[in-house]
């Protein structure tokens, strides 16, 4: 039987929490997409939103929420209606970073998911991020609607899976320098050895000290720090507070004698432990590598603890280049919808590239 789709107000939908649960138990998604994280993102932001859902004989094989946002001007006169799936399009609030997002699906039916917005859902452009190359690729095979990339990055994974020493993999400066730091941390301080927290109550705390160092390292921009954003820690409060008891929020310490030297936020599901975030101590001298060291005996940590997969997901930072393989491209992007206006920005948009290679390339016979 064929694939019927139909779509849903988020307040006129009950038996979303039993759906999406059921579909999560056989599908092969990752934490973004567990109902642990979509709840939360739920109750927290509140929002005006459609569901999109898939079936075949009755049975939901696919689910997506996608919250209609109005875009600001754009070229001083064009507004774009637009989808954002698992996303407000409030850059507030979408700070939050969610990655490796699709529609949750327990078997491919994301071409007639998109195929059915287009046709029965008013929009000019379905905003997608961030989401896996081969994911894109095959949520779109059918439409073929115009992209317009707003943000691309490499992910890095370390797999843990019968890996019987995990800095034997590393090259070999990237070993001197964790063991040169972990002896000089050993001779200053002490022993080196992981904590994590013993209540709740230690676990929000953990969260918030991290935060100066996290501002100090990132910064207060649109771009920096989620520590300086109201909403991104009232998301990871309510996350930590609904979570930690059940070990999908792990925190982490690691100490030298009683010296900290990191904290880790992670996140921790089926197997897999993705690094969300962390704070490091800042060293006394450069031959000290607190993030290298901290990551490395993590690492270590949870490949004795059975994991098989640590993930330090999106961007292109020199230490995860130095401790894991990249193992996909991760896009946000807007599909977009047959418009004047929007064919009119992308000509605008390849005009003022083609102006930038010409410049650069004269700049490069000067």
């Amino acid at each position: 039987m064929s694939i019927a789709v139909s779509h849903h107000s988020l307040a006129n939908y009950p038996g979303l929490a039993n759906d999406w649960q059921g579909l999560e138990a056989r599908a092969r998604n990752d934490v973004f997409l567990s109902w642990a994280w979509m709840s939360t993102w739920l109750q927290q932001y509140q929002p005006n939103a459609i569901v999109v859902k898939a079936e075949r004989d009755g049975v939901v094989v696919g689910l997506g929420i996608l919250v209609v946002y109005q875009s600001k001007r754009r070229l001083g006169l064009l507004q774009s209606k637009q989808l954002h799936l698992h996303q407000t399009g409030v850059p507030a609030q979408d700070q939050i970073w969610i990655e490796y997002n699709d529609f949750l699906t327990s078997e491919p039916c994301q071409a007639q998911m998109l195929a059915y917005l287009q046709q029965q859902v008013e929009f000019d452009e379905l905003v997608l991020g961030a989401i896996r190359d081969e994911d894109l690729e095959r949520l779109n095979q059918q439409a073929q609607m115009p992209q317009h990339e707003l943000w691309t990055a490499p992910s890095f994974q370390v797999n843990l899976a019968n890996m019987p020493d995990y800095k034997a993999c590393l090259s070999r400066n990237t070993r001197y320098q964790i063991n040169r730091s972990a002896k000089r941390y050993e001779q200053a301080y002490g022993p080196l050895h992981i904590e994590r927290p013993e209540s709740l109550a230690q676990a929000l705390q953990w969260f918030d000290d991290i935060g100066p160092l996290h501002l100090k390292r990132w910064g207060t921009g649109n771009a920096g720090s989620g520590y300086a954003n109201p909403e991104f820690i009232g998301f990871h409060h309510r996350l930590i507070r609904q979570t930690w008891q059940v070990g999908l929020v792990d925190l982490v310490r690691v100490y030298a004698g009683e010296e900290l030297i990191a904290t880790f936020y992670n996140l921790a599901y089926r197997g897999k432990v993705y690094f969300y975030l962390g704070g490091l101590a800042e060293p006394t001298d450069n031959q000290l590598k607190p993030g290298l060291l901290g990551h490395s005996l993590c690492i270590e940590n949870y490949r004795q603890r059975g994991y098989h997969t640590y993930d330090f997901m999106g961007g292109n930072e020199r230490y995860k280049t130095q401790m894991a393989k990249k193992h996909c491209q991760l896009h946000k992007v807007a599909l977009q919808q047959p418009h004047w206006g929007l064919a009119l920005e992308r000509l605008a948009r390849l005009g003022k590239q083609q102006l930038g290679k010409q410049q650069a390339l004269r700049q490069g016979y000067d």
